[in-house]
């Protein structure tokens, strides 16, 4: 349950992004993998020209936590 609310937050942020971030603006979210991952993934694809998924050293390594980094808002 609690992974499907941040999907949903993350969700509604790349939302918030499309209406008023600047084109050269950068959202960078915490995820966790789980089964929205993907959902989430594709839909900051679909909203910037670039997308890296970062898992920080400092992260434990049997932590499902990763960065998604997007840049570069693609024009509606």
């Amino acid at each position: 349950m609690d992974q499907a609310r941040a999907a949903e937050i993350s969700l509604a942020a790349i939302e918030l992004c499309r209406k008023s971030l600047k084109p050269d603006g950068v959202l960078l979210l915490k995820v966790f993998h789980g089964g929205a991952f993907d959902e989430v993934l594709k839909a900051l694809k679909d909203a910037f020209q670039t997308v890296e998924v970062r898992k920080p050293a400092a992260s434990r390594g049997e932590s499902r936590e990763n960065y998604l980094l997007a840049r570069g808002l693609k024009k509606s």
